[in-house]
């Protein structure tokens, strides 16, 4: 059988900041990122653990579901050693925060209900995410998931603008200040505000049938793009144009916002901001940005498993979706690592080279601090 070793982002990226874990959690936790990258497909535990844990399918399944190492302990440790990089540049970093539904159905399954996507009604589990951008880098920064009322007990309830608000206190720890991009679900009072307070900047859609005060009149969104009014041409590509305008208006309980009317194919949509003196080229342009956590949703499903799930338990799913986040980032730092020439440009051929990359035949045993094929 051929000896092979991980490079070093297993055995050092990863392995550093699980250093506060016992060896056995320690174990699993590598098994299960190096299964989700590894394998191409059926992502199952006991394949994970028949591949990289000597065959220790209840170990693993342990892990997931009963062991007391906490998501929120991850979340801080992959905050604390991989994000902050992202901080420590002249440039602002943009904070994306979003929500993505994945299908399943089953009565056994904890955490499931009836959730809004991209197809519409899914019914299945949903998880509240967040993403730091800066430039071309993209990295996860939180991963929470959401449980309707009717599937979890009162006092654990947390809507998904209390899993907003937390991400943005976690985000505040690192000591940075972000641009924040918010969609229209989560352009209300409470998250707006705490971005505000903390002296950040945010740009969010809003719906059209939101209140407004202008000159000392109370209006909705809506009105603003009726009749004539003074509209900038702005470019997004080729092809593609708009026409944008710009007002300050008062949004009740918030403040001053400058709100961007935006008309394009037809269809009229609306941007806010907190940045009175954002023109209407930078507000489109800024906002384009937020699409950058769809592609990160399709990426984590199409080439990590993120909704190929085969536990049922709350914790379990968690876990699963946490270190979904932590192998991303790590594949991500591992390819900006390379020289120039060596970097892929998208995570599905970052995926593709670390494969060809490390031929590791199974199992694999974890000795001082390296994972090693055995």
């Amino acid at each position: 059988m051929r000896r092979s070793t991980l490079p070093r982002v297993f055995s050092a990226e990863i392995a550093a900041f699980f250093d506060g874990f016992s060896c056995r959690v320690h174990k699993a936790l590598l098994a299960y990122c190096v299964g989700l990258v590894m394998l191409a497909r059926f992502r199952s535990v006991k394949r994970i653990a028949e591949e990289y844990l000597e065959g220790k399918v209840d170990s693993l399944h342990h892990f997931l579901k009963n062991s007391p190492c906490r998501g929120q302990k991850l979340r801080a440790a992959l905050n604390g050693e991989l994000c902050q990089g992202l901080c420590r540049s002249d440039k602002v970093p943009l904070l994306i925060i979003d929500d993505t539904p994945i299908e399943r159905e089953g009565p056994a399954i904890e955490g499931v209900g009836v959730h809004y996507g991209g197809k519409g009604l899914v019914k299945g589990q949903c998880v509240v995410t967040a993403i730091l951008r800066q430039g071309n880098l993209k990295l996860g920064l939180a991963v929470k998931g959401y449980r309707p009322k009717c599937s979890c007990p009162p006092e654990e309830f947390q809507s998904k603008v209390d899993l907003a608000v937390e991400v943005l206190e976690e985000a505040a720890s690192m000591g940075a200040k972000f641009t924040v991009l918010l969609d229209a679900w989560y352009a209300c009072q409470r998250v707006l505000n705490s971005v505000a307070e903390r002296g950040w900047r945010y740009l969010a859609a809003i719906k059209s049938n939101r209140r407004i005060v202008l000159e000392g009149n109370k209006s909705y969104v809506r009105h603003l793009a009726k009749g004539p009014r003074s509209y900038q041409r702005v470019r997004l590509s080729r092809k593609r144009w708009v026409k944008v305008a710009k007002r300050i208006v008062l949004l009740p309980k918030v403040g001053l916002v400058a709100l961007f009317i935006i008309k394009t194919r037809g269809e009229t949509k609306y941007l806010i901001s907190n940045d009175l003196q954002l023109t209407p080229a930078q507000a489109v342009k800024l906002y384009g940005g937020r699409w950058s956590i769809e592609t990160w949703h399709r990426d984590l499903k199409q080439h990590l498993g993120f909704a190929e799930l085969w536990v049922r338990s709350w914790q379990a799913c968690q876990r699963h979706w946490t270190l979904c986040l932590v192998t991303h980032n790590t594949l991500v730092l591992w390819n900006a690592s390379l020289p120039a020439k060596s970097r892929k440009r998208t995570f599905g051929s970052i995926v593709r080279s670390f494969r060809t990359t490390v031929q590791a035949p199974a199992p694999i045993a974890f000795r001082h601090g390296y994972l090693k094929a055995a």
